[in-house]
């Protein structure tokens, strides 16, 4: 079942809002030392949020359809 144009445009914002996190997160990290105990986790949250961004944009990207 597909999903409306509004909703499409909702997921799409999401989507702008999880790269933006991401650049956040990046920047983040570009601000530590290679030994800082922090790297790991912002490592983490990065794949986290690059696989949530890759799985909203498959799904925007086939119009709302479940793949």
């Amino acid at each position: 079942m597909a999903i409306s144009n509004f909703e499409l445009q909702k997921l799409e914002d999401e989507r702008d809002e999880l790269a933006r996190e991401f650049d956040e997160k990046v920047k983040d990290l570009s601000n530590l030392y290679a030994g800082d105990a922090a790297v790991p986790g912002l490592l983490e949250d990065l794949m986290d949020l690059n696989e949530q961004y890759n799985a909203q944009d498959r799904f925007i990207e086939c119009g709302g359809y479940y793949e």
